[in-house]
């Protein structure tokens, strides 16, 4: 699979959460998705348990989310039983790179499926 690359626009909702706009794609993905999260935090592992959602399609993932360093990170796994990472880097008030990742050898090497830059709406 080529990685995708999508930039989007988002605009703030309340501190610390953004809300997509729709994406305008590139490369070889071409759909659009629906999701919505849900975040909550687990003070015995210090981290969040993170539940996305797409109702159209029925997809429905969950992963743990941690700081590491000035990233965040969430690692779950796909139905296929493959780890997934979810990384978002470069984050600033105004903008952050999320990037998904898949690895077929437990985390070992990881293959790039989507990159999104995603910057707040003026």
């Amino acid at each position: 699979m080529t990685a995708a690359r999508i930039e989007a626009r988002a605009r703030s909702i309340s501190a610390g959460c953004w809300r997509g706009a729709p994406f305008k794609t590139s490369g070889s993905c071409r759909e659009f998705f629906y999701g919505t999260t849900l975040r909550v935090y687990d003070p015995n592992i210090d981290a969040w348990h993170i539940l996305w959602s797409d109702p159209l399609r029925q997809f429905y993932t969950r992963q743990i989310g941690r700081a590491q360093g000035s990233d965040i990170v969430q690692l779950g796994k796909n139905d296929a039983g493959e780890a997934v990472r979810w990384s978002f880097t470069e984050i600033t008030p105004a903008s952050f790179r999320w990037l998904g990742e898949r690895s077929r050898d437990d985390g070992k090497s990881w293959q790039l499926q989507a990159e999104f830059l995603a910057r707040r709406a003026s």
